[in-house]
């Protein structure tokens, strides 16, 4: 038999912990929507609801994989994208729904392909649109989601030792079973994402360097750097002698990048290539080159992702969480970008910018690189320039 729902409770904060803490959290959300849907499908249509449903979508294109109630894909996809959809049965029929679910859908798509740093402090802010849309719906799962974050807070805090531990930490997130079906889905869940992570390693070995914004791969380089942010320079921490003149004219865009992207403590840099090594978050990654940035496959997304987020609606670019739209910003001298954008974006998808200018879109296949655009051609003040 199934077991029942669980979710994972972390005892460190290591990549692994957050990442299976957010997984199970995510499945055990996708799981007891899944059965409300089922629940009205059934009652509505009958066997094979779900299929019936996408029969008579609009855009086959984008849902020709949805095959099961408990596939992520659909449970968040399909009420954003129908609104008429008889899954709103099932839901809070309001614009707040539509906007947390999408919000579990960007958070699931970013862990997913690793554009977010996993750690529990990233879990704990990714859990709010969960835990909202659990009481919104009145979902079994809001009563496990205090002992999750009680526990990441813990943990967070250092007063959890590994000694309060045991083989299967974890919390119920629900009384029922897991349908047959729900299991095989989650299975599948599994398998593609051991899948992807192969695929990214793999990946990685075939370069001596990660992409800039990647984290750092072998041993820190020993010639130290400070960044001196306040006299936009970058000093050799030896001789006391600025060496930004390495980067020739783009002196002042290198500077205004590495404002952005706010390494902390000392920045080393590797002489036989200019690979500059500094931190973030407790961890090393590639922050750039002290000179020229090496040719890598212009399909590749290079920088670090901005903090903001940006979606497409009624043909117009909008900043989340901001009353601003490119449109609004530029004018007609959007068109151009913003014709781009409808033509490659799904609308469902979360849309992301690098310190490089690149503009992105998280998708549930992975990261698409869209294009790469100048501070002029983007939302004022925004990109390092």
């Amino acid at each position: 038999m199934p077991p029942a729902r669980k979710l994972h409770l972390p005892v460190s904060d290591t990549a692994e912990e957050a990442e299976d803490a957010f997984r199970k959290m995510c499945q055990a959300l996708v799981i007891e929507l899944g059965q409300m849907y089922d629940t009205v499908g059934l009652n509505q249509i009958g066997e094979n609801w779900v299929e019936q449903i996408v029969a008579v979508g609009h855009s086959p294109e984008e849902v020709r994989d949805w095959h099961s109630p408990f596939d992520p894909s659909f449970v968040f996809g399909e009420p954003i994208k129908y609104p008429n959809s008889i899954v709103w049965r099932a839901l809070p029929r309001n614009l707040r729904t539509k906007q947390l679910l999408k919000s579990c859908r960007w958070a699931r798509n970013r862990w997913e392909h690793q554009n977010v740093v996993p750690t529990l402090s990233q879990l704990k802010e990714d859990m709010r649109p969960f835990a909202e849309l659990s009481f919104d719906s009145g979902l079994e799962l809001r009563e496990a989601l205090p002992a999750l974050l009680e526990r990441v807070n813990s943990v967070l805090a250092g007063t959890f030792t590994l000694e309060q531990a045991n083989d299967t930490d974890s919390v119920p997130a629900g009384s029922d079973e897991i349908p047959e079906e729900a299991e095989r889905e989650v299975e599948k869940d599994d398998r593609e994402h051991k899948a992807r992570q192969a695929q990214r390693e793999a990946r990685e070995r075939q370069h001596p360097r990660p992409r800039v914004g990647g984290a750092w791969l072998g041993a820190r380089p020993d010639k130290a750097l400070q960044f001196r942010r306040q006299l936009n320079d970058l000093v050799d921490i030896a001789t006391n002698s600025s060496v930004k003149g390495r980067w020739g004219d783009e002196a002042k865009l290198q500077i205004a990048r590495l404002k952005v992207i706010d390494p902390m403590g000392d920045i080393y840099v590797d002489e036989e290539d200019g690979a500059l090594f500094g931190y973030k978050y407790g961890t090393g990654f590639l922050l750039g080159y002290l000179g020229q940035e090496p040719a890598r496959d212009a399909s590749e997304v290079e920088g670090f992702a901005l903090p903001h987020s940006y979606y497409l609606d009624e043909g117009d670019l909008f900043q989340v969480g901001a009353n601003k739209s490119l449109r609004g910003q530029l004018g007609d001298a959007s068109n151009q970008l913003l014709a781009v954008l409808n033509k490659a974006v799904n609308e469902l998808d979360e849309i992301k910018i690098t310190t490089h200018g690149d503009l992105f879109s998280i998708t549930e296949d992975g990261i698409v690189k869209i294009a790469r655009v100048e501070a002029k051609d983007w939302f004022p003040g925004q990109l390092p320039a």
